[in-house]
């Protein structure tokens, strides 16, 4: 799909004009009805009008990072809907030209990317692999048990079977590939670091190599101890001190 994007992304971002003989033949506005009614593409969508903003009304001459991440979302979506929808026939609609000709500054970046994502040793920031895996319906469905079942892992309190589980579904999805290596780059709606931490230890049981503070030598320590630890000693707090007080 991706070299068939790539292709079709070329001819239509270099020409413009030479859209008519490769895109879709279905009108944008059936295009888009379509894809904001299936869930991954619908959120794809949502990714691109929010994402895309600046470039959809010329307010920059730049693709910026969040429309290129929202294209390549959109270029993610089953069935070739997100495509559809980027080659679909304007019509002559001179607002659905515009914002075609607003998006073609991002030819070369989207293209450069579509080629990394496809890489499978390639690391790609979290916000992309995340919104790739939102583009796709089963991944989306995935992702979402993995948020609603996973509520105390993001506290760093424990991953429970059903989160661990959910885990598990979610990494085997195919578009859930660049979760699993993803860079948090601060761009995140969330505590990305955090949540990578207690997801490799707490479910993975992971071994994190750290520095000493000399720096002379590294020291192997297993970071689940230390959250066991701490966990202990909250639990202590809570329920002997707490006790003691109560009793007061």
């Amino acid at each position: 799909m991706f070299i068939r994007a790539s292709w079709v992304l070329s001819l239509c971002f270099a020409q413009s004009w030479l859209c008519s003989f490769v895109m879709s033949a279905e009108y944008c506005d059936d295009v888009q009805d379509w894809c904001a009614r299936r869930i991954g593409c619908g959120m794809a969508l949502q990714h691109f009008f929010a994402g895309c903003k600046e470039n959809l009304f010329h307010e920059t001459d730049v693709c910026t990072t969040s429309c290129k991440r929202a294209l390549i979302s959109l270029l993610s979506s089953e069935d070739d809907a997100g495509l559809d929808f980027i080659n679909c026939n304007c019509s002559g609609d001179p607002y659905c030209q515009d914002r075609k000709q607003g998006i073609e500054v991002c030819t070369n970046d989207v293209l450069e990317a579509i080629h990394s994502v496809n890489d499978g040793t390639s690391v790609v920031s979290c916000t992309l692999a995340k919104w790739i895996c939102e583009a796709d319906s089963s991944c989306f469905t995935a992702l979402d048990f993995y948020k609603s079942h996973c509520s105390k892992l993001f506290i760093g309190d424990k991953c429970t079977e059903r989160c661990n589980n959910s885990v598990t579904i979610l990494y085997q999805q195919a578009k859930a590939q660049k979760l699993q290596n993803c860079e948090c780059d601060g761009s995140e709606l969330y505590d990305c670091k955090s949540i990578r931490y207690y997801t490799d230890v707490l479910c993975f049981n992971k071994v994190y190599q750290v520095k000493s503070f000399n720096g002379s030598n590294r020291l192997s320590v297993s970071l689940l101890c230390v959250t066991l630890l701490i966990a202990s000693l909250l639990w202590c707090w809570r329920h002997v001190l707490g006790g003691s007080r109560s009793r007061r």
